[in-house]
């Protein structure tokens, strides 16, 4: 897969997985995209900007269409994406469980 394409088909799952941990951070980017409004909650505007993100990606036909991918690599995934999360950081680190749970919600 591309890196392109599979930050486009992931990103969305892992902004609706950081939400309870990150309103606050994706409202600010909501505010500085003109997608949120100053004054409102942070939860609606991270939402908003959840949703304009899934609405962009929708409108230049990104999706995991066509994308084989095998469940019985998940496992391998799950360590390469952990490998990757400890040399950049991540501002909310997942869990192996929570990682596979949103790589397969990409290709259901």
């Amino acid at each position: 897969i591309p890196h392109g394409l599979a930050v486009g088909i992931s990103i969305v799952p892992v902004l609706k997985a950081y939400l309870p941990y990150g309103a606050d951070r994706l409202s600010s980017l909501a505010v500085l995209s003109g997608i949120g409004k100053s004054g409102e909650s942070d939860k609606i505007n991270a939402l908003g900007f959840i949703g304009a993100v899934e609405e962009l990606l929708r409108k230049l036909d990104v999706t995991s269409d066509g994308i084989s991918f095998n469940s019985e690599d998940i496992d391998e995934v799950v360590r390469r994406a952990q490998e990757e999360a400890k040399i950049i950081g991540y501002p909310r680190p997942f869990s192996d469980s929570e990682l596979m749970e949103i790589i397969l919600s990409i290709f259901d």
